[in-house]
């Protein structure tokens, strides 16, 4: 197995969108929240304005035709911190599919996004963890220190619902569709 890092670009959107499906069906995030596709493309748009979205692919060649497949992403933002203003990168999504996992790839998406990050004038980078997950490990040999303890209560079991500042954002970024009826655009299909 051969795999390939590279900076994401508006024709992932379809790919990566489908990765986050996967990745909010089994975690708690989407448990809480559900997922809504609509969001999901805007926040992949907003993470190539703001931030950045490395792609892994495995990459194999049958009869001499090499084939592509994404197996997992890492989207980070550059934010500004509230106190300080210091710009700093806060991870969004991260994302191995479960047969690439014992191939480092999720390592080498975190070291891409660190290096890019870098490059882009971040610095800190913000990573979080599911609770209960074995991350914390892994952050910690990897020079990360832990800062906070995040603690969600759900006020509601109402669906969240789209909002009229969602609905101006679509149309400005000419993504089509609305809520459970989203299609992606032409050309942002997986792959």
């Amino acid at each position: 197995m051969t795999f390939q890092y590279r900076l994401a670009d508006p024709d992932d959107q379809g790919v990566v969108i489908e990765m986050a499906l996967a990745f909010l069906a089994e975690s708690p995030f989407g448990q809480v929240f559900g997922a809504d596709p609509l969001r999901l493309q805007l926040l992949f748009q907003d993470c190539l304005r703001r931030g950045v979205v490395v792609l892994a692919e495995e990459r194999v060649t049958v009869r001499g035709d090499e084939h592509a497949r994404a197996v997992g992403f890492i989207a980070i933002m550059i934010l500004e911190e509230v106190m300080s203003g210091a710009p700093y990168g806060e991870e969004v999504a991260w994302w191995v599919e479960p047969d690439a996992r014992a191939h480092r790839v999720g390592a080498q998406l975190l070291a891409c996004a660190e290096q890019w990050l870098l490059t882009n004038g971040a610095t800190a980078v913000k990573m979080i963890a599911p609770a209960g997950s074995e991350l914390d490990r892994y952050y910690a040999k990897q020079g990360y220190v832990p800062i906070e303890t995040a603690y969600l209560k759900r006020l509601s079991h109402e669906p969240v619902q789209q909002t009229a500042h969602d609905a101006d954002a679509a149309e400005r970024s000419g993504v089509s569709g609305a809520g459970g009826d989203l299609q992606p655009d032409a050309g942002t299909g997986t792959r």
